[in-house]
């Protein structure tokens, strides 16, 4: 149900002219976002579903990372899409100034890697714990996976 929604919204936004807004394309970014981010849970959810509940080490870690980097990304493009609607709202005769379709793309790669290096610092300082054991780690992941619900 999310992808199909997601999807949608993608291709409503893309294929319609008038939609071609800086909020419109943030609100792209963010439903490309939430595909990934539940493609990287939902398939090994399924699968705990149907067979064995174990997840090996590495794959564990994979998923940790994918996680991480949509989920931060996506926590500063909502920050992101908040002071789109504060510059539509409080300079409304500027904002087609402010918010050109170069500074856009610049403020969504800045967003984009911002989440891609602040998850990867954050995960793998979390993995080199001397204090995680494989256990932890993968107490981890669950209590990142119950928070994302």
């Amino acid at each position: 149900m999310a992808l199909m929604g997601n999807i949608a919204i993608i291709l409503v936004s893309k294929l319609d002219p008038t939609l071609n807004s800086p909020m419109y394309f943030f609100l792209t970014n963010l439903s490309f976002l939430d595909i990934c981010l539940t493609t990287s849970i939902v398939p090994q959810m399924l699968l705990n579903l149907r067979s064995s509940k174990t997840i090996s080490y590495m794959g564990c870690v994979v998923q940790l990372y994918f996680f991480s980097i949509m989920g931060s990304t996506e926590c500063l493009l909502l920050a992101l899409m908040s002071f789109d609607r504060y510059v539509a709202i409080c300079r409304p005769l500027h904002y087609t100034l402010i918010m050109n379709q170069r500074v856009c793309i610049l403020l969504a790669s800045t967003v984009w890697l911002g989440g891609i290096t602040y998850a990867i610092s954050e995960v793998t300082t979390t993995l080199q714990s001397p204090h995680v054991q494989p256990l932890a780690k993968s107490i981890i992941f669950i209590m990142l996976f119950i928070i994302a619900l």
